[in-house]
């Protein structure tokens, strides 16, 4: 389900729920929005139509404050535009200094691609940074970023 984000009962969003669960999901936040037409919530409503884009590209990141430590497990990125390429998924305790945890080239495809998390470290935030080319466009954007996670 793409709407549902879980390793066992660790859900962040579930679209088989009212909308109002939006406000109950750890706060997700970006680096920059292109306009208020390309919201950061955007990136986790389960809709193909609507996107987060950023103002930029390299260097721009969208993430997740957890507010508590979790260890993410699963990445799961999808681009309906196709135009993130290289990336860097990190992990901070204060969302100040920031861990790398995987460095990656998303596939050029438009359809939903995970990547598998190996690291032992609890983290409260995590972000995906553009690092590198796009594919297409000038700018940094998602349809929908997902991760599966663990708790203590």
């Amino acid at each position: 389900m793409m709407g549902k984000i879980s390793i066992g009962t660790n859900i962040i969003y579930d679209d088989t729920q009212s909308s109002s669960l939006y406000d109950e999901i750890p706060n997700p936040f970006a680096s920059s929005e292109f306009s208020s037409t390309y919201p950061v919530k955007n990136a986790f409503d389960n809709s193909m139509s609507s996107i987060w884009s950023a103002s930029g590209s390299i260097g721009q990141f969208i993430g997740i404050d957890f507010k508590k430590a979790v260890n993410v497990k699963k990445l799961y990125l999808l681009d309906n535009q196709n135009r993130l390429k290289d990336f860097v998924f990190e992990g901070s305790q204060d969302n100040t200094v920031y861990t790398p945890i995987l460095t990656a080239i998303r596939p050029q495809v438009i359809t939903e691609v995970s990547f598998d998390i190996v690291s032992s470290i609890y983290y409260r935030y995590y972000r995906v940074r553009c690092s590198g080319t796009l594919y297409t466009g000038s700018n940094f954007g998602m349809a929908n970023l997902r991760m599966g996670y663990e708790t203590v």
